[in-house]
């Protein structure tokens, strides 16, 4: 089949039910956002009472939780509900694909029927593979398209960066990523000829197998084919209205800091775009599966007239479903709403680790640089040599910044002051050697309207750490310019015991519940992809701050701003000041509606 009728024939497949698979989409789409909302706060709410802390989940608390038997019941069945959902996209989809190969015009009751009808199927223990599956694949099948992004796990931006400064994490991820990969292309059908015929997952995967055999590459090809299609219809849009966009900025003057409200109206549409890419695109891409399978030479699927017959109490369970999914919706949202409804502040810039985009972190070259952009905080971090002295350094183990398989606290200050931290940055900063923290300090007594946050990092050889550095900051009088935060909570709580004057902040790889609880805690500063309003609103209620980290995108940076935080750490200063001073701090329908396109398009 030439790729002109190959384009044809998946053109025809989607125009001839085109309204029961709008339909179909519009309404999974809508239940998926609502259903997801509603699992994912009563998975975290039945988390927090099995931790022992039960009104948060913090890294405190995450070991009793992961130490508990039941929680791994619940998250079991917290997977077991994504990939039915997931499975009930794929399956409604193909049915109706196939029925239109048959030229045959379906409802949309038959074909949420037949996807109830496979789910079912899937609660046989002899087809719990498929789950297994569409866990495994999530990465690929996502990257396909092959349905909406609830399996899709968006890997906090820290666990990357671990991963791929590490060179052989980064080589272990990356093979996995092309055995998943290649998994997946012989194991493509797999879920259209589970779809269309009654046979159990294993059956249907060694079926898809047999067809892909010998023709591998070629299948390789039609989904990079389908995937670039994507991406450039996608990429086109959202070009088109960013185009649009920064027309409109360059007009409105949005480039000195004045707000447009024609330019939230052009994120709202770009954003909106990506909306109906995630919607539309399992349609194209299952669409061409259908077509590809009976092309290897599938058989055209018969249709059940069971299937038409029991429409009538499918569509009655799942309005039903529906109804119950919506009013805990409801029950779940009611505050998050209002919160998004008050008037929004501007997020001070955190400069992290200095200005790290620009100049190696942590390093003096990386704080000169970022006092140029003015921001209102500075991040750093501190670790303790051999002998004592207080060092900025991010990393205890140094391999990542000087190329040497050695650790600080082995060293004393003699010997980690002659390593080159400069080099693996860039050429231009060869030579360059660690600051310790009362050279940093002395730096800063010049910059008065900075507050510094100072990021304890212990590793268990330190001695008297926490005392060290607070007699470091009160011999440079710098006590009420300087917060002492850690993602350690001991450390946290030994600082309010020996200065309980001392600002502190829990840094918080995982944060959910009523964090004011947790004593000793002055501040929070949480990782971005934790952020709520309903979490911000909660620590502003108890008189508390609260700074996301660490966002470099102008999309995170905007979805902090309308959460409410009261800072944003970021590695590019620059970039974060120019995108919060195009944003706009009203409050009401306007950071409602344009939260709303953010939070439903996450990780789309």
């Amino acid at each position: 089949m030439k790729i002109s009728d190959k384009l044809k024939s998946i053109w025809d497949t989607i125009r001839f039910n085109f309204g029961t698979t709008l339909l179909f989409v519009l309404i999974f789409t809508a239940l998926n956002f609502i259903t997801t909302y509603v699992i994912v706060k009563l998975y975290l709410n039945i988390l927090c009472l099995l931790s022992g802390d039960s009104s948060y989940i913090a890294p405190s608390n995450l070991g009793s939780i992961v130490s508990n038997p039941v929680s791994w019941i619940v998250i079991i069945v917290f997977a077991i509900v994504i990939t039915m959902m997931a499975l009930f996209e794929v399956t409604g989809l193909v049915y109706i694909f196939s029925m239109s190969r048959l030229h045959t015009k379906i409802h949309l009751g038959e074909a949420i029927t037949a996807a109830v009808t496979r789910c079912r199927r899937t609660i046989r223990p002899k087809n719990w593979p498929v789950m297994l599956f569409l866990l495994l694949m999530s990465p690929i099948c996502s990257g396909f398209a092959l349905f909406q992004s609830v399996l899709s796990v968006v890997v906090p931006e820290f666990i990357s960066d671990f991963i791929f400064a590490n060179t052989y994490l980064s080589i272990a991820a990356t093979v996995l990523i092309i055995i998943l990969f290649i998994l997946f292309v012989y194991n493509v059908f797999a879920l259209v000829i589970y779809a269309r015929e009654d046979i159990t997952f294993s059956a249907a995967a060694k079926k898809s197998r047999a067809m892909v055999k010998g023709r591998a590459l070629k299948m390789v090809g039609y989904i990079l084919a389908a995937v670039l299609v994507g991406v450039i219809v996608f990429f086109g849009i959202s070009g088109a209205v960013s185009g649009i966009t920064a027309e409109v900025s360059s007009v409105t003057g949005l480039e000195t800091g004045s707000v447009s409200s024609a330019y939230t109206q052009m994120k709202i549409l770009n954003i909106g775009s990506r909306l109906l890419f995630s919607m539309f695109m399992p349609v194209i891409s299952l669409s061409l599966l259908v077509v590809l399978y009976e092309e290897f030479g599938g058989a055209l699927m018969v249709r059940d007239k069971a299937e038409t017959h029991r429409k009538g109490v499918s569509i009655a369970a799942f309005v039903i479903f529906a109804v119950i999914v919506s009013g805990l919706n409801i029950y779940y949202q009611s505050q998050f709403f209002a919160d998004l409804k008050a008037q929004g502040v501007r997020p001070a810039i955190v400069s992290h680790r200095g200005d790290s985009v620009r100049a190696p972190e942590n390093t003096m070259p990386a704080f000169e640089l970022a006092m140029t952009e003015v921001p209102e905080y500075l991040e750093f971090d501190v670790h303790q040599t051999k002998d004592g002295v207080i060092v900025v350094s991010h990393d205890d183990y140094l391999q990542r910044v000087t190329g040497k398989d050695i650790y600080l606290h082995d060293l004393t200050w003699e010997e980690a002051s002659q390593l080159d931290v400069g080099s693996w940055f860039s050429k231009e900063f060869e030579g360059l050697h660690f600051t310790t923290f009362d050279e940093a300090l002395k730096y800063f007594k010049n910059y008065p309207d900075v507050t510094l946050q100072i990021e304890i990092k212990p590793t268990g050889f330190d001695n008297d750490l926490e005392q060290s550095v607070l007699d470091i900051i009160n011999e440079n009088d710098m006590h009420d310019r300087c917060m002492i935060t850690s993602l350690n909570l001991e450390t946290i709580q030994n600082v309010e015991k020996l200065d309980p004057e001392m600002i502190t902040v829990y840094s918080m790889f995982v944060a959910y519940g009523n964090l004011p609880d947790i004593e000793g805690v002055d501040y929070f500063t949480i990782e971005q992809s934790n952020i709520t309003p309903e979490l911000v609103t909660c620590i502003h209620n108890a008189g508390k701050k609260c700074f996301a980290w660490t966002a470099n995108t102008e999309e995170t940076a905007e979805s902090l701003a309308l959460s409410g935080v009261d800072g944003i750490l970021t590695d590019d200063p620059v970039m974060m000041k120019n995108t919060l001073n195009k944003l706009s701090y009203a409050g009401g329908f306007e950071k409602l509606l344009r939260y709303f396109v953010i939070y439903i398009t996450n990780g789309f």
